[in-house]
């Protein structure tokens, strides 16, 4: 019958009790290949018994991030959504040119959709491009501002 027992550290360390009666085994075979009568140092095989090494996986664990600031920012999907933003803020720069021109009121709507994905865009590795077409967008909702006034 197996022994489930709940496991503490690296699923890929040894198991703390499996690894003490390895340690042991080789211990004894080393005696008998050299014929010293006590190759553990003076300890005792009970001493050995309650010895147990600690895996380095284990005692390096660093908690996971819980803020969307720093390291979670660039690791998660937010990311990757920013970088999709600078991408249609860059789509929305040739819609918002052809309606500045046609459909001034309607540039001024396109023109701040791409503000605001160029601003979202600014959390990405692309913020100057983002900066770029934050500036674009923001001039053409002024040129269609002005088309709307005159």
């Amino acid at each position: 019958m197996t022994d489930f027992h709940q496991r503490v550290g690296s699923p890929f360390a040894d198991d703390p009790a499996e690894a003490t009666a390895r340690e042991a085994a080789s211990e004894t075979d080393e005696s008998r290949s050299s014929g010293s009568a006590d190759a553990s140092g003076g300890r005792s095989a009970g001493d050995l018994a309650g010895a147990s090494p600690v895996s380095p996986a284990a005692t390096s664990v660093s908690p996971a991030p819980t803020s969307v600031g720093g390291d979670a920012w660039h690791a998660g999907p937010l990311r990757y959504t920013a970088l999709g933003a600078v991408f249609a803020a860059a789509i929305c720069v040739g819609f918002a040119a052809v309606a500045a021109w046609y459909f001034p009121t309607g540039a001024i709507a396109v023109a701040t959709l791409g503000s605001a994905l160029g601003l979202f865009g600014l959390r990405s590795p692309r913020r100057i491009t983002a900066t770029a077409l934050v500036l674009i967008h923001l001039g053409l909702f002024l040129w269609s501002v002005s088309r709307v006034m005159a």
